[in-house]
């Protein structure tokens, strides 16, 4: 083993938390960090195109490409978890959709016991992350911090005919998707620069990574956090085989994410004894919550061909359309490889007396494949119908004690007693088939795929959605915040009965927020690092 150092801080995890709070804390140039991250750097010029993220999704160097069991609700069919593994974490492979989620979420996270969390209290953390280069002089938003958000140039054309589509049902036209209530339809704003994704790598680590107290640690797998009576004091880890460690004078903070985070406090002895039990782990610190309360967004297509190449699509009569975009990308970062591919949307309440929205529609212009797969050969085009606010909770398990094993994730999808979320799914699915089905698409419209047009009632909606749904990669959840006996963190997201240890991420989140779930995220670390900083005060002005 190496010759230990001694940080201020280290941080378990580079993605879109930790780099972060690795940026806010090295602002005090009296303060150290060491950020550890299993992954390598995010070297991949893949990693950096847009339109790349069709690949990252499934490249097994820079995505861990969980698996889940079997899920019983779902024909036992396993469930893919991308996750990211590299600097900028899930934020250098996810879609680069930027939403906030509804004001509603956060204010309920308050009303559960944690104060300080509502709406109002972590807007100014949205906008201090922010540098809208569309909305200036905005109070919903905010110009000049790290991290770019816009609107696409040139999103695909069937982005426009999908609007009139939902216009044609009265829907709600939305002119921002991120002011608190999310309620409508409309294009999406995207974490891109200049033609390239701008993760959070790329927006709090690159301008920074200079800094004399930060030392950024890759290819590093954690393989537990070092306890010593009641508090933690390091982290030991492997580079390549070899074993190493790193103390923390003052915190460790866990930013794995809601896959990793709990597999970590478990395979360091925190978390329920029976399960860390069944794998030989001696309980260090009983805490019966950590890897409950999953929670994850299960989504299911609408799909149709197309026989014109308008959509984004791989045939022989789109090579001249792709080898132009090539070249246009190549000279000035513009044209399809510029775009996310995921480019607008919509949120509804599928009945009458909901607080908030219940689905989110999707529109993705490509002919996708099954479950599993994002492109296939030929043109069409599709709404992603998402569950919002799933009743049904699941939970991380242990695989063995060892590092490097992949985690147990079990989502438990349609698992409410009352049904409730197959009941909500059905109708957004119907909805999504109304939009698509409207004028505004008959030029477009081939074969519907999923659901084929023989599927009409809701039993045999249902019978298709548990065939063919799959999740959108948001999990949230496991280790999450509140004041009840299966809380993890409390609400300056320390970790229970253990000093010096907080949890940093989107495992935090006692509910799940009506949307993707990379922007809250952010906001959570935002605020994370200013109560660290006033906790380090509080505790120099005690010892003084």
């Amino acid at each position: 083993m190496s010759a230990t150092e001694t940080f201020h801080y280290v941080i378990i995890g580079a993605g879109s938390a930790g780099c972060v709070v690795a940026n806010r804390l090295t602002e005090d140039p009296s303060v150290s960090v060491c950020l550890l991250e299993a992954g390598p750097r995010d070297k991949n010029p893949l990693i950096h195109i847009p339109a790349g993220f069709i690949r990252m999704l499934f490249h097994p160097k820079y995505n861990y490409m969980f698996m889940g069991p079997g899920e019983a609700n779902l024909k036992n069919r396993p469930t893919f978890v991308p996750r990211g593994k590299t600097l900028g974490g899930s934020s250098s492979i996810n879609g680069m959709i930027y939403i906030r989620g509804h004001a509603r979420d956060f204010d309920e996270w308050a009303e559960l016991g944690n104060a300080g969390w509502g709406y109002d209290d972590l807007l100014p953390y949205f906008r201090k992350s922010e540098n809208n280069e569309n909305y200036k002089d905005d109070k919903a938003h905010g110009t000049g911090g790290p991290l770019n958000v816009k609107y696409l140039e040139r999103p695909n054309k069937l982005n426009h005919v999908f609007l009139e589509g939902a216009a044609a049902l009265q829907k709600r036209k939305i002119p921002d998707f991120n002011a608190g209530d999310n309620e409508g339809y409309g294009i999406f704003q995207t974490t891109t620069k200049a033609g390239r994704r701008h993760s959070v790598a790329r927006a709090f680590i690159k301008p920074i990574e200079n800094r004399p107290n930060l030392k950024i640690i890759t290819d590093a797998q954690v393989s537990n956090i070092v306890l010593n009576g009641g508090r933690a004091t390091g982290v030991a880890y492997t580079v390549f085989g070899q074993s190493h460690r790193v103390d923390a004078r003052a915190e460790v903070i866990v930013s794995a994410g809601a896959i990793q985070s709990p597999q970590v406090l478990m395979l360091s002895g925190i978390g329920d004894p029976a399960e860390l039990g069944k794998h030989g782990i001696e309980v260090k610190h009983a805490l019966r919550g950590v890897g409950q309360n999953l929670q994850e967004h299960i989504s299911a297509p609408v799909h149709f061909m197309s026989d014109r190449i308008t959509s984004y699509g791989i045939s022989l009569k789109a090579m001249p359309k792709i080898a132009w975009n090539a070249l246009l990308y190549a000279f000035a970062r513009k044209g399809l490889f510029a775009n996310n591919i995921v480019e607008s949307g919509g949120f509804i309440r599928t009945m009458p007396g909901l607080d908030r929205p219940d689905v989110q529609h999707i529109f993705v212009p490509t002919h996708q494949g099954k479950p599993g797969e994002l492109l296939a050969w030929g043109h069409g085009f599709r709404i992603t119908t998402v569950l919002l606010h799933p009743k049904s909770k699941g939970r991380i398990g242990l695989s063995s004690g060892k590092v490097g094993d992949p985690p147990v994730i079990d989502f438990r999808f349609f698992s409410d007693p009352g049904g409730e979320d197959m009941k909500a799914l059905i109708r957004g699915i119907k909805d999504a088939r109304r939009i698509l089905m409207t004028p505004a698409f008959d030029k477009y419209r081939g074969v519907a795929v999923w659901p084929p047009e023989s599927v009409q009632t809701d039993e045999q909606i249902e019978k298709f959605i548990r065939e063919y749904s799959s999740t959108v990669f948001h999990p949230v959840g496991t280790c999450k915040m509140g004041k009840d006996d299966m809380a993890v963190v409390d609400d300056r997201l320390r970790v229970r009965g253990i000093e010096g240890l907080r949890v940093v991420d989107a495992s935090i989140m006692p509910t799940v927020t009506t949307g993707n779930t990379n922007a809250p995220t952010i906001a959570i670390a935002e605020k994370a690092a200013d109560m660290i900083k006033e906790d380090a005060r509080g505790t120099q002005r005690k010892a003084a």
